[in-house]
């Protein structure tokens, strides 16, 4: 089991990030600074429950990565979202109100043959304007 949080002050991390880019060469101090200016006051004003929506979001697509890679590698997954969100923060250390618990992920060998599964089409659910 692979339990995935979200860091409501990931933004912390962007001076590293930028910063490291800048030394291997892949953006320049400018643009860095464009980024940083651009969106770090939006992420260090943001409302908890604006962060908590971002560090779902995020969260959740890294989550998906992390399937479709263990796929490609021969392992079945599965995410599961409900469970006590609001003690598994604190039952590994972590300080409940930064790392907000998002899904956890199942990962093994699957020991049974999947079913096929029924999918709503796209054409009923989606609406291009």
């Amino acid at each position: 089991m692979i339990l995935i949080f979200g860091d409501m002050k990931c933004y912390e991390k962007a001076e590293e990030i930028y910063g490291s880019a800048v030394e291997k060469g892949l953006m320049t101090k400018d643009v860095k600074k464009e980024l940083m200016d651009f969106f770090m006051p939006g992420y260090e004003n943001a409302p908890k429950e604006k962060m908590n929506d971002i560090v779902k979001i995020d969260s959740s697509l890294a989550a998906m990565q992390l399937m479709l890679v263990a796929r490609q590698h021969g392992y079945d997954t599965n995410p599961m979202g409900g469970f006590e969100e609001d003690k598994v923060a604190e039952a590994f250390g972590l300080d409940p109100e930064r790392y907000v618990p998002v899904l956890i992920v199942a990962i093994g060998k699957s020991d049974y043959t999947a079913h096929e599964s029924v999918r709503l089409d796209a054409k009923d659910i989606t609406v291009f304007k």
